[in-house]
């Protein structure tokens, strides 16, 4: 299946659109080593790439080990697994409408992102002490908020962080931040998933 997905892509896709998909795409970027080291030295950079992590490393943690989580609360039916992990990617939908609306028209990165990251920390103790009502809806509730305000952070903080270090390449700016991310929710998972297997 994957393979035959990819034969058009391989035999239509073009190497560049044929127009410029944003202003910046059309400058020239910084060279890789020069951009690794501006990137270091850029505390701004520094401080997205820690709060990214956090945040979105802490989202991936709760996905990890979610089913460790609602097995205790009489959640653990993998029905009732499957609806609630699936809830949070429907709501980020509708929260990443609703904030990239809100970036475009008023360009206001830091209100957005602060927003969104209350509402997550606000979503996550919502969820925790739902957990013990051992009501399903409720549970649902708190996962649908978590969502709403979680995803919308990864394009808000990903097109900040871009903005913030131009003319470093996109791809470059946004890949460092990812795998930080990614270790921070890997190391977390596993040392998480160790402590709920005890």
């Amino acid at each position: 299946m994957i393979t035959a997905m990819m034969v058009p892509n391989i035999l239509f896709f073009k190497d560049k659109p044929p127009t410029s998909p944003s202003f910046t795409s059309d400058v020239e970027k910084e060279d890789f080593g020069v951009a690794l080291k501006l990137l270091r030295d850029s505390k701004d950079y520094i401080f997205i790439c820690i709060s990214f992590s956090m945040f979105y490393g802490s989202f991936t943690i709760i996905a990890v080990i979610l089913n460790f989580l609602l097995v205790p609360f009489k959640l653990g039916d993998p029905l009732k697994g499957a609806v609630i992990s699936a809830i949070p990617m429907f709501s980020g939908m509708v929260g990443c409408i609703i904030s990239s609306i809100y970036l475009k028209k008023y360009e206001k990165y830091k209100k957005i992102i602060v927003i969104c990251m209350l509402g997550s920390t606000g979503g996550l103790f919502f969820f925790l002490m739902m957990l013990y009502s051992e009501n399903f809806i409720l549970v649902c509730l708190s996962m649908f908020i978590i969502g709403l305000f979680v995803v919308p952070l990864i394009p808000a903080m990903l097109e900040y962080a871009c903005e913030t270090c131009f003319p470093i390449g996109e791809a470059t700016c946004t890949g460092f931040i990812y795998a930080l991310a990614h270790i921070f929710g890997g190391i977390g998972g596993m040392a998480l998933t160790a402590l709920l297997e005890v």
